[in-house]
Order: structure tokens, then C-alpha cells, then sequence
């Protein structure tokens, strides 16, 4: 009988008995294997033959428990021995065949570990390991190994040279163990390995250079564990990175470049961590993203314009305004209040009639959406085409466009269409950033501009401003001398002044209202164009005091000036003042109307304070003529201002006939 004939027919009690007998007769070592080892091994198709040295007397114990393995893993059980001889552990092959899984191998923490003789290539799963750290001789000879699964241990510790022998492995997963922190250059030699599963661990740092020489890493885990902090050069050697699991840890705030080099990342998880905000740089380098996960997060807003997410998963969040470049073909937001939703539009081909069904999105009755449209395909056309298609799902109430460059665009477009043959001019200056200059920077580098419009006009122009463009517009109009404007319309602009720092957060993120006169009222806080018209009704002295724009426009202190600004205003044919209640940035929004808190809180009206009843730039003056004209629009957020079509066409456009 061969070795595979016996191992076949062991099934009985009198098998089991040759078997033994077999054994002996060969001067085996089994005094110490229990009765369940041998049933165990026969059971599962092992053979167990090896002669045994005189060294072996003093055999402690070979442990195996049963296990279930996948059927086709069975056959690759061949050949296989387990020994443990004075406290030191043998696993290797006689004939150089490959196993697919070592199971319950008991290993404490005095105990040498050598591997050698083998070609271990495919799966070597080991559990119920209790020691703190990986002995670096387990690798020794495991040259070929491809696959290595340790979850679920007591492991606390990785250091520089473990995986030095273990270059060609492919798949590593350490989940389930009790690694603090992950140090520099630990994964070093494992160029080849592509999927690294770090979950479940109490991992609290990790070292900018941990995952140095991964530049194959394809899958990242590190969910689950108590990180609070991410350098932002961590996952640079990442190259190849398409996975990354950063859910349920403590991380509050990402570094705008942390993703810099992960540009072909597909799939990334951030869910319930302390995020207040996620910037939109972190999201500019993924070219590929289609997965998102931002679950529990208490961020308030979040811009994915240039990603192409597919699947959107952001349920229990505080997110109210998100911006989108296409439309996800999942998206769940049970639990999350969204208000404002924006999509950029960039290519004619987007279908509106074919909008998925998105999980808990159209619950929210009070949600707006506005769409911005690259500048050649924002035609009043098209925007009728989005607008009646969008329009066929009624839970929407509030339809909003412009460009992507401006609403300014379709203002153009639209007055042109309007008035043909009537000149429409942009004055495109101070952009995003830009518009931080002071004030009278902008004024001035807008006169120059005016010189020659004015000239070419001698008949007249009409102005429209918004935002904190229509401020700086009123303050052109009073600052030039001799101006032709016959109609000025403010669209949302605060003409009284500014007192809220909401919408300062991503330039001045620990900036709030009660402190905000601190640098505002200073020399560096008046280089600002909002330090220009911050008016803190609490600071009344050093606001008159410090700044050097409004208080001066509105003749609150009195100039050289002063007659000029008043007149300037009142040679206007008509002032159009638009504002609304659901302006979430111009504080208190009634400042559209030149209304503004008292020193309790409390909005003054205009037509209550010094500013008309002493008629200090002319506004009593241009009431009484019937030539000034206050408008209240609600249900439009401020960034729903740059061009609402029906404002356009309804309100704005009528007052340049």
C-alpha cells in the first residue's frame, strides 16, 4: 500500500489502525499527536510522513482545529508537515507543492519560527498567532509567497525588516489586530504588493514615509481605527492607488494636495470621521473617481465640479449645498438636508428627461438647484430646454442658471437678445481671489475702463452690479465726476454695509462676528475690499475711525468730497435696489436696501435712518422724485442672484427699456 492508498482508505476505525501501525512500523514520532490531529488530518485529505531525527524526543504538540476551505483549495493540501520540536516550529513541504491555507497555528512569544524547503505560492492564512509582532525568520525562505492573511491576531507591531523575504507578495491583510502606529519605510521591500488591509486596529499615526516602495498598491484599508491626523505626503508613493478606505476614524481635516499623486484613484471612503469641511482641491486630482463615501460627516458644503463620481453615498450628513459635473447614477441622501444643488454643465448631450432615481434627494421639498453652463452653450435656448425638462419633476421649486465662467455671460446674452443692436459691456476684473483688492484699487482700474465706454455713450449707459459689485458700482458712479449713467440696478449688493462672516469661512476660517472688527478696523483689515464695508454696529467709533470707504461713500464723515457723492446719485434717472429674505451671505439682507442693524440687532429700515432722513447722498431726494425703486425677490440663495432667467426677464431687463 502507497502513502495515498492509506491516506484514501483511512476512513474506518481498522484504516485508522493500519494507518498507526504504519507509522510505527517506520519508527514515527507520534507519541505526542492527540487522536483528534490524526482524525482531523485524515479527514481533510492530509498525508503526514516524515522521519523523524533523534532531536525530535521532544515533541510538544501539533494543533489543528477543522476548518472549511474552498473546494478547490482541497487539492493542493498535499505533502504537508506540522512539527513542533523543542519549541521550535517547522512548516515545508516535501515535494515542493504549494498549500493554500496553515490554519490555527499556535505560536507564543518565545517561540523560533522557521519556514524553509518550500514554494509556498498561493494563500498562507494563520490565526490564532499570539504574538506581538511577526518573526522576521517566518519568511525566510517564503520567496514565492503571493498571499498573507493574519487577521484577527494580537499583532502590535511591524518593523523596518519583517517583510524583507517576502518581496513578491501580492496581497497582505493584518485587519482585526492591535497595531498602534505604522512606521517609516515598514513595507519598504514589497514592490509587488497590490492589496494592503490595515482595518480594524487601533492605528493612531502614521509615519509620512510607512507606505515608501508600494508603488504597486492597488487597494488601501485603514477603516476602523483611531486616526486623527494624515500627513499630506502619505500617500505619495501611492502611484497606482485605486482603492482607499478611510472610513470611521477621527481625521478632521485633509490637506488640499494629500491626494496629489493619486490621480488614478477610483473609489475612496471618508465616511464618519470629524470633517468640518473638505476642500474642492482635494478632489481636482482625480480624474477617475467614479465611488464616494462622505456618510456622517458634519460638512455643510462640498464641490465635486471636474470629478465623475457615479456613486455618491452621503447619508446623515449636515451637507446643504453640493456641486456636482454630471449626474451620479446613485446618489443617497436619507438624513442629509440638502438645500442647493449645483451641476456644471459642459457639454450640450446632458439629458435632463433622464435623471436617476436618487435615494432621499427629492424628499426635500425646499431644494434648489442651479446649473452652470460652459459659456458657448449658455444660450437662452438652452436654458429653456433644462428648464422644462428639470421642470417635469415637480418636488423641484427653484431653477437657477449661469456660465461657468459668471452669470454675467447670460446677462450679456440675454440683454443682447432682448435690445438687438444695443452694446452690452463686461468689465471682467477681480475674480475669485482678485476680489479681495481694496476697493478703491478696483475703482480706480475700473475708471479706466469707463473713460472710454462713456465716451463711445455720450447719450448715456445703464449699470448693473452684483453682489459686492454693485457696492463698488454705486461707489464708482459717486467717485466720477461727470458720469453719463442714467440707470443703475443693485442686485443684491450690501449697500449698508456687511456684518456676518458666514460666507468668510474659506478665507478666514476661525473669523466670527463678535472679533471680526479686530482685523478689519485695522491698517491690513482696510487692504481688503470687505474690511472696506464691514460695519460692526457694536464698533460704531472705530468703524468711523478705521474705514476708509464706506463711511466716506455714504457721508457718514464728511470730505472734500462729500457734495460730489451726493450729487453724482441724485443725477441718476433711477436706482433699482433688489435684494430677498433667502440671501444666505448679505447680512442682514435688508443692506440690498440700504437697511442695517442698530446696536441691538435690530434691522433699521432705511427710510428710518440718519442716512435718508438727512438725506447724506441723496436718497430722500431720489424717493421723493420717484426715482429710486426697492425690490424684495424671495426664494433666492445669493449665489442664485448671478442669473435667475424669470429675475432677468421679469425685473431686471424692464428697467433698461
Amino acid at each position: 500500500m502507497n502513502y495515498q492508498e492509506l491516506n484514501s482508505n483511512c476512513g474506518g476505525e481498522h484504516q485508522r489502525k493500519q494507518f498507526r501501525d504504519y507509522l510505527t512500523r517506520k519508527n514515527l514520532c507520534i507519541t505526542s499527536i492527540t487522536a483528534l490531529a490524526i482524525l482531523l488530518i485524515t479527514s481533510i485529505g492530509f498525508n503526514i510522513f516524515q522521519s523523524m531525527s533523534p532531536s525530535c524526543q521532544n515533541l510538544i504538540k501539533v494543533s489543528f482545529e477543522e476548518q472549511r476551505t474552498p473546494k478547490e483549495a482541497k487539492p493542493i493540501y498535499n505533502e504537508t508537515q506540522v512539527i513542533e520540536c523543542k519549541r521550535e516550529f517547522f512548516l515545508f513541504h516535501q515535494d515542493q507543492n504549494h498549500v493554500c491555507e496553515v490554519q490555527n497555528i499556535l505560536i507564543k512569544n518565545d517561540t523560533k519560527v522557521i519556514v524553509k524547503g518550500n514554494e509556498l505560492t498561493t494563500v498562507l492564512h494563520i490565526f490564532s498567532l499570539e504574538v506581538y509582532k511577526l518573526p522576521q525568520e517566518i519568511f525566510v525562505e517564503f520567496k514565492n509567497l503571493k498571499n498573507l492573511i493574519v487577521n484577527g491576531n494580537h499583532l502590535q507591531l511591524i518593523e523596518r525588516e519583517t517583510f524583507k523575504e517576502a518581496k513578491l507578495l501580492e496581497v497582505l491583510r493584518l485587519s482585526n489586530n492591535e497595531l498602534k502606529e505604522l512606521g517609516a519605510k515598514v513595507f519598504k521591500f514589497m514592490s509587488h504588493l497590490k492589496t494592503l488591509d490595515l482595518g480594524r486596529n487601533k492605528i493612531e499615526r502614521i509615519d509620512g514615509e510607512a507606505f515608501a516602495g508600494l508603488v504597486n498598491l492597488e487597494r488601501l484599508y485603514l477603516s476602523d481605527n483611531n486616526l486623527k491626523v494624515i500627513n499630506s505626503d502619505v500617500f505619495y508613493p501611492l502611484l497606482k492607488l485605486l482603492f482607499l478606505s478611510l472610513e470611521n476614524n477621527q481625521i478632521s481635516k485633509l490637506d488640499d494636495d494629500v491626494f496629489m499623486k493619486n490621480t488614478q484613484m477610483k473609489s475612496l471612503g471618508l465616511s464618519n470621521n470629524t470633517f468640518k469641511d473638505l476642500q474642492n482641491e482635494c478632489f481636482h486630482y482625480f480624474d477617475n473617481l467614479t465611488d464616494l463615501s462622505i456618510s456622517e460627516l458634519r460638512i455643510s458644503s462640498l464641490d465635486l465640479n471636474g470629478t465623475t463620481v457615479q456613486t455618491l453615498v452621503m447619508r446623515n450628513t449636515d451637507l446643504r449645498n453640493l456641486t456636482l459635473s454630471n449626474f451620479p447614477k446613485i446618489l443617497v441622501s436619507y438624513g442629509t438636508p440638502i438645500e442647493f444643488l449645483q451641476f456644471i454643465i459642459s457639454e450640450t448631450t446632458a439629458d435632463f428627461s433622464k435623471i436617476p432615481n436618487w435615494g432621499g434627494m427629492f424628499y426635500n421639498k425646499n431644494i434648489r438647484f442651479l446649473f452652470r453652463f460652459r459659456q458657448e452653450i449658455a444660450t437662452i435656448d438652452n436654458l429653456k430646454k433644462y428648464e422644462n425638462a428639470v421642470r417635469a419633476y415637480k418636488m423641484v421649486p427653484e431653477l437657477d442658471y449661469r456660465t461657468i465662467d459668471g452669470a454675467r455671460y447670460v446677462a450679456v446674452e440675454y440683454v443682447s437678445r432682448v435690445h438687438p443692436g444695443t452694446e452690452v459691456y463686461l468689465i471682467n476684473k477681480f475674480n475669485n481671489w482678485q476680489s479681495l483688492e481694496n476697493a478703491h484699487s478696483q475703482i480706480d482700474s475700473f475708471f479706466e475702463d469707463l473713460d472710454e465706454i462713456f465716451a463711445k455713450h455720450p447719450e448715456g449707459v445703464h449699470i448693473l452690479g452684483y453682489s459686492q459689485g454693485g457696492l463698488l458700482a454705486r461707489g464708482l458712479i459717486q467717485l466720477y465726476r461727470n458720469h453719463n449713467v442714467k440707470r443703475f440696478v443693485s442686485l443684491s449688493s450690501p449697500q449698508g454695509g456687511q456684518y456676518g462672516s458666514a460666507f468668510l469661512h474659506l478665507i478666514f476660517p476661525n473669523l466670527a462676528n463678535n472679533n471680526a472688527y479686530e482685523l478689519f478696523y485695522s491698517r491690513i483689515g482696510q487692504r481688503t475690499s470687505v474690511g472696506n464695508y464691514w460695519n460692526d454696529p457694536h464698533q460704531r467709533e472705530l468703524y468711523l475711525k478705521y474705514s476708509n470707504f464706506l463711511p466716506y461713500v455714504n457721508n457718514e464723515i464728511l470730505s472734500e468730497n462729500s457734495t460730489q457723492y451726493r450729487d453724482n446719485l441724485v443725477r441718476l434717472e433711477k436706482m433699482i435696489l433688489i435684494g430677498g429674505p433667502d440671501d444666505d451671505v448679505i447680512t442682514p439682507w435688508q443692506s440690498a436696501h440700504f437697511g442695517f442693524y442698530n446696536e441691538t440687532l435690530d434691522v433699521v429700515p432705511l427710510q428710518e435712518r440718519e442716512l435718508y432722513t438727512e438725506d447724506s447722498i441723496g436718497l430722500k431726494t431720489l424717493d421723493e422724485m420717484k426715482k429710486l425703486e426697492i425690490i424684495t425677490v424671495p426664494g433666492i440663495i445669493h449665489i442664485g442672484w448671478h442669473l435667475n432667467v424669470t429675475l432677468i426677464d421679469q425685473i431686471v431687463v424692464p428697467h433698461f427699456d
